[in-house]
């Protein structure tokens, strides 16, 4: 997968699944609307992406590793209260930002050559 692809499914995907958790849950919880502002995050640096900056490549390495490591604590608390419904939401969240570290790491050697073989 090219990384402008994987960041937009990231950020949708990020999105998405954490709505349907709030808006599924009888009392929802605020925190669980975090997920919407750093899916807004990957949306955000799409752009500098799909523009073959090398910056923005770096940044959401270290970004979407920091939001897998955060994705952590809601994992477990969906595992220890038995909620499958929740544990897979969660699992699919941190497996799309895993896929994405992939094709960004993946794609690292040739990010921005493009550019360069222009001028």
């Amino acid at each position: 997968m090219r990384p402008y692809p994987a960041t937009i499914l990231a950020g949708f995907t990020l999105m998405v699944l954490s709505l349907w958790a709030w808006f599924s849950a009888d009392n929802g919880s605020w925190t669980s609307l975090i997920p919407v502002v750093l899916g807004g995050g990957f949306l955000v640096l799409s752009n500098g992406i799909r523009n073959g900056n090398r910056k923005v490549l770096y940044a959401l390495i270290v970004y979407c590793i920091l939001v897998t490591l955060a994705l952590y604590m809601p994992f477990q608390r969906a595992w220890e209260s038995g909620d499958n419904l929740a544990t897979v939401r969660t699992l699919i969240m941190v497996g799309v930002c895993i896929i994405a570290v992939m094709a960004y790491i993946k794609s690292f050697p040739h990010f921005g050559r493009e550019k360069k073989k222009d001028k």
